[in-house]
């Protein structure tokens, strides 16, 4: 302290302000926060520890040390993570280190872009000119993707690092990096397919660690809310146990349960929570309630309490459901018949039709249910009947699975139904993702179901989801549901 002081007594305000800012990222980010984010600034406790251990493996890098671990950090939207990690850090670093190589990469180039843009506004502003006079941008190397760093040292300029951005199994031939940035790789709000799940492990694990420039110093970070058991951060941490060394941070959004103090990590952390609530401020106990609706307590599980299994239990719960004796037709807004057909005739495939209609009040009411297993021709006589029955103005979409064979049988329903108004939807993701809008509505008792002798068994069928053999109604409805939906759902977007 006595050395930094007499370092100090030497310097101007603004070189006294640049050493403070290069001795603390903390101090960093405030000084610079209003020259690119016009909210105000909320300092929860997390960000400062965030922001340690983020200088640990920055200053280790820059020692040439091998790394003591990678990071994998777990915590809600709205904590300024993506901020933190992706626009201030390398800022930050390169104050330090001018010569620092990142690679950053989310779940989509436009969003990574979006990151590197501010970026480049902070190193741009006024204050870091002020305070930082010997770096700049690279004039001919300055793009959203890819930008390089150049500094001033004996009235030379030397050519330092850069920020190369892409998106999660985007390209990155060519480029290496001291610091890896992973934020996001999975989107938490569209359905993920596991092939594309899949396809994001094996980028990550199997391209990114090929981009290091020292495979025993350069290090990783990982930032995102939980989407599934098997998202790229469980597959990080179920490498840790097979000896890849990871230092696991896991930040649920309010501590309700046992269970939620015991995801905590590292378990210390737990005495920083405020009447259990990680972030008091913008995550309060008002706003945790309101994401438990617009999630639905499923999608809550994973992206606010880091809970990668959901809830406990099914998605849908028998007393969620409204059964309704009748209904006012004259008050339908919209209708949508949706086929999820098998492909097959044995026992565990079931062709399902689900008839949804949405209603001037906002509810959603489920008239009708078919179900068999019938061999292509019989089945195809089942939808046409159903689509002379229906009213209409019912639209019908019929599942097409992935493939020329899911093709064909989408086609030849099209042909069948020459007349109605049908269409064919590409199944993406898996049926439990597909699910949650659907989920949520009925979670929030937006969802009535017509007493009928269908009934009982199409609730058992959802109780019994995502476990039970047959999933075949359960995504039926939940196709219906979601393009009920489609030109209603809001936009979902978090300043961080």
């Amino acid at each position: 302290m006595q050395e930094l002081k007499q370092i100090l007594e030497h310097l101007s305000y603004n070189q006294v302000k640049a050493e403070m800012c290069r001795r603390s990222f903390f101090y960093f980010i405030q000084q610079f926060w209003k020259q690119i984010i016009p909210e105000e600034p909320v300092w929860n406790w997390h960000i400062p520890y965030l922001c340690g251990q983020l200088t640990e493996m920055a200053t280790r890098v820059s020692q040439n040390l091998p790394k003591k671990h990678d990071l994998v950090v777990n915590i809600p939207p709205g904590t300024t993570k993506s901020l933190l990690f992706n626009v201030f850090f390398p800022a930050w670093c390169w104050t330090n280190w001018y010569w620092f190589q990142f690679i950053k990469t989310s779940y989509s180039a436009a969003l990574s872009l979006e990151h590197g843009e501010r970026c480049r506004d902070l190193i741009r502003s006024e204050k870091y000119k002020q305070l930082f006079p010997e770096l700049q941008i690279k004039r001919d190397a300055d793009t959203k993707s890819n930008f390089r760093m150049v500094k001033k040292v004996d009235d030379i300029w030397q050519i330092g690092g850069n920020m190369y951005s892409t998106s999660v199994t985007g390209t990155v031939t060519g480029y290496h990096a001291h610091i890896i940035l992973i934020d996001d790789p999975i989107d938490p709000f569209k359905a993920q397919s596991m092939v594309e799940m899949a396809s994001a492990n094996k980028w990550i694990s199997q391209v990114l660690p090929t981009r290091k420039i020292n495979k025993e110093v350069t290090a990783t970070a990982m930032i995102m809310q939980r989407v599934e058991t098997n998202d790229p951060a469980g597959e990080m941490l179920e490498q840790s146990e097979e000896g890849l060394k990871i230092k696991h941070i896991c930040l649920p959004g309010i501590l309700e349960s046992q269970q939620d103090i015991d995801r905590v990590q590292p378990q210390h952390l737990v005495e920083n929570y405020i009447n259990n609530l990680l972030d008091p401020v913008r995550l309060s106990k008002t706003a945790i309630e309101e994401l438990r609706i617009k999630l639905g307590s499923f999608g809550f599980g994973k992206q606010i309490q880091q809970n990668p299994e959901g809830r406990e239990g099914s998605m849908f719960k028998t007393q969620d459901f409204k059964i309704i004796n009748g209904f006012d037709k004259n008050e339908i807004k919209s209708s949508i018949r949706y086929w999820d057909k098998a492909g097959t005739t044995n026992a565990g495939c079931y062709t399902a039709g689900v008839l949804i209609h949405h209603m001037a009040d906002g509810y959603f009411i489920i008239e009708d249910v078919i179900e068999g297993q019938w061999a292509a021709p019989e089945r195809e006589k089942e939808i046409k009947q159903a689509a002379q029955i229906d009213t209409i103005d019912t639209s019908v979409w019929v599942e097409q699975e992935p493939g020329s064979g899911g093709k064909e049988s989408a086609e030849n329903t099209i042909r069948n139904l020459a007349g109605f108004c049908i269409y064919a939807d590409k199944a993406t993701g898996a049926k439990e993702v597909r699910a949650e809008p659907y989920a949520i509505q009925v979670e929030n008792g937006n969802v009535k179901v017509l007493n009928k002798s269908w009934t009982r068994l199409f609730i058992r069928r959802h109780v019994n989801f995502p476990s039970s053999d047959n999933k075949d109604v359960v995504d039926a409805a939940s196709g219906a549901m979601n393009k009920l939906l489609e030109d209603e759902r809001p936009s979902i977007r978090v300043i961080e």
